[in-house]
């Protein structure tokens, strides 16, 4: 027991400088472009313009940051409400979602008729985060989401591939720890904070479900989550 509280410990101390480095970066360079504004941005139409849309992204990635660890620090807390919802439904608000996020993705999908029973909201985040990933590691290629339904087994299948910079074997070992981000050396331009798939894991435990990943690097990344008609 004893070693299971320092462990227990270990990681939330862990948890905690990962969460503040992570909050740091962000504050930091808002920080930088608020005295940029200060030295030039008054006489400088351009410069101001451009460290206000800065401002406002680094602003953005804060706020998806702290939803993010909110969520985390209160999974223990949350109850899921089983009700019939419409897959493709939820899917078609993600996609619209995302697309103010990252207006230049091109995500194909086409419409199933799915009635499924679990909650809606947590479903959302699930998809919003699985899509997220696959439209930021893409390599701006199209994302292709599919529903199919598996009669004999009484399931949906949904389907997100991505045809991006994918993983290695080791990379998706590890994709569902807490701030762990695959292909540091090829994504380090890319946005993120390794803690979309720790959520997506723990929505799938909350929520019964089966979910299947394979990943090949440069190839691309395809998910596929089993529900339950």
């Amino acid at each position: 027991m004893l070693l299971r509280l320092d462990t227990q410990n270990k990681k939330q101390i862990e948890f905690v400088h990962n969460s503040s480095h992570e909050l740091k970066t962000p504050l930091f360079i808002i920080g930088g472009y608020i005295d940029m504004i200060k030295r030039w941005g008054k006489k400088d139409p351009e410069i101001f313009n451009e460290a206000l849309i800065s401002i406002e992204d680094e602003t953005k990635s804060m706020n998806l940051l702290i939803e993010k660890l909110l969520f985390i620090a209160k999974e223990s807390e949350i109850k899921s409400e089983k009700n019939e919802v419409e897959l493709s439904e939820i899917i078609l608000g993600c996609i619209s979602s995302l697309k103010h996020q990252y207006p230049k993705s091109n995500i194909n999908f086409t419409p199933e008729y799915t009635i499924i029973k679990s909650d809606e909201g947590l479903i959302k985040l699930l998809i919003k985060n699985i899509l997220e990933n696959s439209i930021k590691y893409g390599k701006n290629n199209p994302v292709d989401i599919s529903i199919t339904n598996n009669d004999e087994q009484k399931q949906a299948i949904l389907t997100i591939k991505d045809y991006g910079i994918g993983m290695t074997s080791e990379e998706l070992h590890h994709i569902y720890d807490r701030f762990f981000r695959a292909n540091k050396s090829r994504s380090k331009e890319i946005q993120g904070h390794g803690l979309g798939m720790s959520i997506v894991k723990r929505i799938i435990n909350l929520l019964n479900l089966d979910i299947k990943i394979s990943s090949t690097p440069n190839m691309g990344t395809t998910v596929q989550i089993f529900f339950n008609l």
